[in-house]
């Protein structure tokens, strides 16, 4: 649990700086990721956070032609 909880906290860390940089593919690709933390922790809590994310990451993807990311999040959502 813990290294879940760290790599929580540095994904969270790392989407805080890409937002204030302007870098929404960056934003999308550390969403998926922390999604898969997420989901990997597996409490109700933490998976109903991850398909918030994971909506977040399929729109963002979809507008931006993130084809790859958009299909691995669809992917986790079912």
């Amino acid at each position: 649990m813990g290294r879940l909880a760290d790599a929580e906290r540095h994904l969270l860390a790392a989407e805080q700086l890409e937002e204030r940089f302007g870098a929404p593919p960056l934003v999308a690709r550390t969403r998926l990721a922390l999604a898969r933390v997420l989901l990997q922790r597996g409490g109700a809590a933490d998976r109903e956070r991850a398909r918030g994310l994971l909506a977040q990451v399929v729109g963002a993807a979809a507008a931006m032609g993130m084809a790859g990311v958009e299909r691995d999040a669809r992917a986790l959502l079912t």
